[in-house]
């Protein structure tokens, strides 16, 4: 039996190197964890004028969080934190029903800086502290991959 683990592409860019590190964790634990790559690209912003009419791009985003095991979050660095765009997808998670609480989530992320997201994790960590997130964060799983472009 595979593990069904999410894995939230924080990068929209369409040659993100997080999205290669998820995808060769995907063939790395093919057999243990069926990772699937959730782009949050197409996401609308979040707005309490929509948050109890969520346009479909949301829905679809919540449910296939959701419908998972565990979650990853491949996290880049932007200006020192996370991205806007994961921002908003965090936002929209944190008003869906508890989508991801308790349930186990790590966290691992590249960056062209040598650091490798590190100040962009802390950030996320904290914002997942959040009672209406509240993800099982996996202890001892920090993963910073610093000057990915070499």
């Amino acid at each position: 039996m595979t593990i069904s683990v999410k894995a939230i592409i924080g990068s929209t860019s369409s040659t993100s190197y997080n999205l290669k590190v998820v995808e060769y964790l995907r063939k790395k634990y093919a057999g243990k964890l069926d990772i699937t790559p959730v782009f949050i690209n197409d996401v609308d912003m979040f707005s309490v004028d929509i948050e109890n009419n969520q346009p479909e791009n949301v829905k679809d985003f919540l449910d296939n969080v959701r419908d998972s095991d565990a979650v990853l979050f491949a996290v880049p660095e932007y200006n020192f934190s996370i991205p806007g765009s994961l921002k908003n997808a965090v936002d929209w998670l944190s008003r869906s029903n508890f989508a991801i609480k308790d349930k186990p989530a790590f966290i691992v992320g590249a960056s062209m800086g040598v650091l490798g997201s590190v100040r962009a994790q802390l950030h996320l960590r904290e914002i997942l502290t959040n009672p209406m997130l509240s993800p099982a964060i996996l202890p001892n799983n920090e993963v910073y991959i610093g000057s990915i472009h070499e």
